[in-house]
């Protein structure tokens, strides 16, 4: 997203950047035919606070290791304790348009063993834009946009900059592992000897298309 479960590193960097951020996110943009794509999806059912999880999508393009498009699409929701249908969890649509990418170590090192690889995918440039009715609370309540972001209804639409990235609104680590394969929570955690809560789960599928 975006750290839900501490250490799982791709649950926390997907995680993280809207959960955090609660400010803003990005906008779409056309994209190439793409190199990698990827698909996660997460749930946390066992929390007291209540549910919350996420799912979504990217494309990365113009270059196996690297490139200059990216384009991403993940939603995120939160149902708290005692709430009861779709119009009382709070939900944040984000979009990326990056214009440059690459494998960099992650932020967060997988654990010995666990067969995830080192590297994750970067996005360093572009746009994002966060929308959606938690987005439209926090204008509501008076809070400034960080800089290089605009604000339009519920939307907020950001430059991807390292000011923003100081500033804790955005991460260029996607937490998408850099390399084809199926990861998931269970597996990590099964590796590290502690049981998953039934109701909880993060799953990543990257595919290498050209």
């Amino acid at each position: 997203m975006p750290t839900v479960l501490g250490r799982l590193r791709f649950g926390v960097a997907l995680f993280l950047p809207i959960a955090t951020v609660a400010v803003l996110s990005t906008s779409a943009s056309a994209y190439g035919v793409a190199n990698w794509q990827a698909a996660f999806s997460g749930n946390f059912n066992n929390t007291p606070q209540g549910s919350t999880g996420f799912w979504g999508w990217c494309d990365f393009a113009g270059g196996v290791s690297a490139g200059n498009e990216a384009d991403c699409s993940a939603s995120f929701y939160f149902f708290p304790s005692g709430s009861s249908g779709a119009s009382n969890g709070v939900l944040i649509s984000q979009r990326i348009s990056g214009t440059a990418w690459d494998m960099e170590a992650s932020a967060m090192p997988p654990p010995p063993g666990s067969g995830l690889p080192a590297d994750d995918f970067f996005i360093t440039a572009g746009t994002f834009t966060l929308t959606g009715p938690f987005v439209g609370s926090l204008i509501r309540s008076g809070s400034p946009p960080p800089p290089g972001c605009t604000v339009t209804g519920s939307t907020a639409t950001c430059t991807i900059s390292p000011l923003l990235e100081k500033a804790g609104v955005y991460m260029a680590d996607t937490g998408i592992p850099a390399g084809a394969g199926h990861f998931s929570l269970a597996e990590v955690f099964e590796i590290l000897g502690i049981p998953v809560p039934p109701g909880n789960h993060i799953d990543v599928q990257v595919t290498q298309i050209t």
